[in-house]
């Protein structure tokens, strides 16, 4: 356990217009997440959200703990800094922006690498729980944490990952609004992952050094199903961490929810990236996810609801163009 505890971990956190939430999820990870280097990189944000962070780190820091500069090519080594601050200079998207602070944290020769949402607040023993199985077992790539909501902490978001059916392009959340008492295998559950929930993803350097970064063509959603997707042609598997709880707001820097509508701009991409990802792995299923996606076009115009039929009805278009 001594050696897990001690094994060399980055937390990566992208900030895009959300300081105040980032703030909290950097405190968290300071108090529950031990010696762990904090990698907060900031995607161009527009309301002065790198500043207020600067100040509050300066504020709250000594030092000698925090350092921040602008992306680079050549990272410098700051493996003393406990914090780090990159300004990337532009909204790279959530793959683009996370993989500037993967750069970083694999040029610091870190083993081990949790990508954190900025909306999240972690509970004691979280980081812990992921290395811990982790460490179980080399074959292991990406590890998920139990995710739960904010505001409702006995409700389960997700129990580590999701099930994805490539005939539809629909996935869902293993556990999603089950009480957080309900039993569960975490075997069971592991095999049937298809991918972990990127609000909490924790990735091997053995993984990123044989797969890669990840895809920033989604620029938002899909990215961690590719990941998982690639990463199981490298022979690598998935994995659920029992212990470790991540408390999540659930969309607070776009509008996405599984407890009601999300805004146009998440489905917009979801709409995109649907078919993106299906042309990419599942091309045999693509006039399958066209199909069940002009449907749930139809179903939003009986329901009124035209601008998500809009949305839905021009990825169609732009596809077929």
């Amino acid at each position: 356990m001594t050696e897990v505890i001690q094994a060399k971990a980055a937390v990566v956190i992208l900030n895009w217009n959300g300081w105040r939430d980032t703030l909290t999820c950097i405190r968290s990870v300071l108090t529950h997440a031990g010696d762990a280097q904090v990698v907060v990189c900031d995607n161009g944000s527009s309301n002065g959200s790198y500043e207020h962070l600067k100040a509050a780190l300066s504020a709250e820091l000594p030092d000698e703990a925090w350092f921040c500069f602008e992306a680079k090519n050549a990272w410098p080594r700051v493996t003393a800094a406990r914090v780090v601050l990159i300004q990337n200079g532009a909204n790279l998207g959530f793959a683009g922006g996370c993989n500037v602070g993967l750069s970083f944290a694999m040029a610091q020769g870190h083993r081990y690498f949790w990508l954190l949402n900025n909306d999240t607040e972690i509970e004691p023993g979280a980081l812990d729980g992921l290395l811990q199985r982790m460490s179980q077992d080399p074959e292991v790539g990406m590890c998920g944490s139990r995710l739960v909501y904010f505001d409702a902490p006995d409700v389960v978001q997700a129990r580590g990952g999701a099930i994805y059916d490539p005939q539809t392009g629909v996935g869902r959340h293993i556990g999603v609004q089950e009480a957080i008492t309900v039993p569960e295998d975490a075997a069971e559950i592991e095999a049937s992952m298809d991918y972990v929930v990127g609000a909490s993803m924790m990735v091997s350097r053995r993984f990123l050094e044989s797969v890669g970064l990840m895809e920033e063509d989604y620029f938002l959603y899909f990215e961690e199903l590719d990941w998982a997707t690639r990463g199981r042609v490298h022979g690598f598997r998935l994995a659920y961490a029992q212990d470790s709880v991540v408390r999540h707001k659930e969309g607070a820097s776009i509008g996405t929810s599984h407890r009601g509508p999300g805004s146009m701009l998440s489905m917009r991409y979801l709409s995109r990236n649907r078919l993106l990802f299906t042309q990419r792995f599942y091309p045999q299923h693509l006039g399958a996810v066209r199909r069940r996606m002009a449907f749930e076009a139809l179903v939003y115009f009986k329901r009124c609801q035209w601008a998500a039929a809009k949305v839905v009805l021009q990825s169609l278009f732009m596809k077929r163009r």
